[in-house]
């Protein structure tokens, strides 16, 4: 198991300096202002859904506990 985890450390390292030297020749690409605008407002839109749904459940087993007390 020792070999295996040495010889994968050590092949993960020589593809990283095989791509550092083969992305080195190539202009840095601009980014999609686009794209990341969309990306942005549905990840903003799932954050804000999913602390609706946690407290609209929260307030729905409150009710729930309620009423089983009554």
């Amino acid at each position: 198991m020792t070999r295996f985890l040495s010889g994968l450390f050590l092949f993960l390292f020589y593809c990283s300096a095989y791509a550092e030297i083969a992305v080195a020749n190539v202009p840095a690409e601009q980014s999609n202002a686009t794209g990341f605008i969309l990306f942005s407002i549905l990840f903003l839109a799932l954050c804000v859904g999913f602390v609706w749904l946690v407290i609209w459940n929260d307030k729905k087993q409150k009710e729930k506990a309620k009423q089983q007390q009554e």
